[in-house]
């Protein structure tokens, strides 16, 4: 599939990782350009929150990883990632993945403040949550799967 689309990501993002895999699953042809959203003053323009990933296309722009993946699975000829028939599932799913990526990375960005800023209870919090997550789609991960991974 032949487009003008550029992935704004970051190095280390797994928002930005997760559409990457999408746009592979779905053979989506973009040019992906990892930046330093601290110094992507230009990102702007597009998105106001300056957050990664981020999509442009010749007369638009998608924030969210979230909703580039459901722009890439629109403009695919490959079976949906999201079938009607279990999209709320899904969506579900995804909002509890997301939310253990932005839990464990606010743990890792408050680990790294000076020592007298840093919140040991809340990096305590934080993993607690992580570790909730964690053992919930542990129980759950066979929703997808007629037989037990």
């Amino acid at each position: 599939m032949k487009s003008n689309l550029i992935l704004y990501n970051g190095p280390t993002s797994p928002f930005g990782r997760k559409t990457k895999i999408i746009s592979l699953i779905h053979e989506i042809e973009l040019e992906e350009k990892i930046i330093n959203v601290y110094e992507a003053d230009f990102l702007d323009r597009y998105n106001p929150s300056r957050k990664i990933p981020t999509l442009i296309g010749d007369n638009f722009s998608i924030i969210d990883s979230d909703n580039i993946c459901l722009y890439f699975d629109s403009i695919s000829n490959k079976q949906s990632i999201f079938p009607q028939n279990e999209y709320w599932q899904i969506m579900t799913y995804t909002s509890i993945a997301n939310d253990l990526m932005e839990t464990i990375l606010n743990r890792f960005m408050e680990t790294l403040r000076k020592d007298n800023e840093k919140s040991n209870d809340y990096i305590k919090k934080l993993e607690k949550r992580s570790f909730r997550i964690i053992e919930w789609l542990e129980k759950n991960i066979n929703i997808f799967h007629n037989e037990k991974l």
